[in-house]
C-alpha cells in the first residue's frame, strides 16, 4: 500500500490540490485532474468594443498587415499610415510612415509608399518602386521598376514612370507621358501629352515637354525651354530656352 502523499492534481480554479492521497496515479480523485485547466481564449477589443482586426487600423500598435478586398493578406502598413479598405497591398509591398493609399489604387510587388506620399484613385505602384516625400500619384498613373518618385512630384492621368527613373522637385508627369530608363525629371518641369523622356535624359527647372516629343540619350532640357510637336532631342544636346518643335541632333 502506498504511503499518503500530497495530491499532484489541480482544482477547477487551476490551483494545485491540497489533499493527501495514496493513489498510485498521484491524484486524490476529487480534483480536476493532473493538468491545470486550459487558459481561456481572450479576444482583444478596441475601445468601441469591436474585436480588434490585425489587418486594419486598431488591430496593432506596432504595425499590421492589410486585408485586401479579396480577403487575402496584404503587406505591412505602419501604425500612422492609412490604407483604404478598397485598396490592394501586395504581400511584399509596404505602406510606411504617414503615407496614404486611397480608393482602388494598388501597391504591388516589393514597392514602398512612405513619408507623406499619397497614392489614390486607380493608380498602381509596383516592382521595386518607391514613392515618398510629399509625392502624389493619382488618376490611372503607374510607377514601376526601380523608379523613385519623391519630394512634391505629381504623377497623374495615364502617365508611366518606370525603369530607374527619378522624378522629384515639384515636377508633374501627366497625360500619356512615359519617363523611363535612368531619366530624371525635377524642378518645376512638366512632361505631358504623349511625350517620352528616356535613357539618361534630364528635364529640369521650368522646362516643359509635351506633344509627341522624345527626349532621349543624354539630352538635357532646362531653363524655360518648351519641347513639343514631334521633336526628338537626343545624344548630348542641351536646350535651355526657346521652343523646339522639330528634331535636334547634337
Amino acid at each position: 500500500m502506498f504511503k499518503a502523499q500530497p495530491c499532484r492534481g489541480f482544482t477547477s480554479e487551476g490551483v494545485r490540490c491540497r489533499n493527501k492521497t495514496r493513489n498510485s496515479g498521484g491524484d486524490c480523485g476529487h480534483c480536476a485532474g493532473s493538468r491545470p485547466p486550459a487558459v481561456p481564449t481572450v479576444t482583444v477589443t478596441d475601445p468601441a468594443g469591436v474585436p480588434a482586426d490585425p489587418f486594419q487600423p486598431g488591430g496593432s500598435t506596432i504595425g499590421r498587415r492589410h486585408r485586401n478586398p479579396d480577403g487575402s493578406e496584404g503587406g505591412e502598413v505602419s501604425p500612422h499610415a492609412y490604407v483604404s479598405r478598397r485598396a490592394y497591398i501586395g504581400p511584399d509591398a509596404k505602406v510606411l510612415d504617414r503615407a496614404v493609399v486611397k480608393d482602388r489604387s494598388r501597391v504591388e510587388g516589393a514597392a514602398v509608399v512612405a513619408g507623406d506620399a499619397v497614392v489614390e484613385h486607380r493608380s498602381v505602384i509596383d516592382g521595386n518602386a518607391v514613392v515618398d516625400g510629399n509625392a502624389v500619384v493619382d488618376g490611372r498613373a503607374r510607377v514601376g521598376g526601380d523608379a523613385h518618385v519623391g519630394a512634391g512630384a505629381n504623377i497623374t492621368d495615364d502617365a508611366v514612370v518606370d525603369g530607374g527613373a527619378n522624378v522629384g522637385g515639384r515636377a508633374r508627369v501627366g497625360g500619356n507621358a512615359v519617363v523611363g530608363g535612368n531619366a530624371v525629371v525635377g524642378g518645376l518641369a512638366h512632361v505631358d501629352g504623349d511625350a517620352e523622356v528616356l535613357h539618361d535624359a534630364q528635364v529640369l527647372d521650368d522646362a516643359r515637354v509635351d506633344g509627341q516629343a522624345r527626349i532621349i540619350d543624354r539630352a538635357h532640357i532646362g531653363g524655360t525651354a518648351h519641347v513639343g510637336g514631334t521633336a526628338t532631342v537626343m545624344f548630348s544636346a542641351r536646350i535651355g530656352d526657346g521652343e523646339i518643335t522639330s528634331s535636334v541632333w547634337s
